[in-house]
């Protein structure tokens, strides 16, 4: 029985966070005020200094948990348990297959330029 127990605890740890999907969100919208996100933000010299104020109305519709800049793209995270998190990614240059391919995190195009992520940390 205690086997049991731990195996459903178990279950319930690892299958926190949300995989996406492109019937969740309008995902022209997302892309589009996206990547005018990420050309003004590299306009401006600055790829990871984000205000909350500054986020265009597509993204702030979301209610993300946070958004940030890496060098990849800007990721916005809408669900996090622990060290894991997942939400949408769009990319600042194209991605090579490998990176597409990773496990952890794993992306997941949904359309154009936008992926769904989970990191499982």
């Amino acid at each position: 029985m205690r086997f049991i127990k731990i195996i459903v605890l178990l279950g319930v740890l690892t299958g926190c966070v949300n995989d996406y999907s492109e019937n969740h969100f309008d995902l022209v919208e997302i892309e589009t005020a996206a990547i005018k996100y990420l050309s003004s933000q590299e306009e401006n010299g600055s790829l990871h200094g984000i205000q909350l104020s500054n986020f265009p109305v597509q993204i702030a519709n979301l209610d993300p948990e946070r958004v940030y800049l890496t060098d990849q793209g800007l990721y916005i995270q809408l669900d996090s348990f622990f060290v894991q998190e997942s939400g949408l990614f769009v990319p600042n240059k194209p991605l090579d297959s490998s990176f597409v391919e990773s496990l952890d995190p794993k992306y997941t195009r949904l359309s154009g330029s936008v992926f769904s992520y989970i990191i499982r940390g």
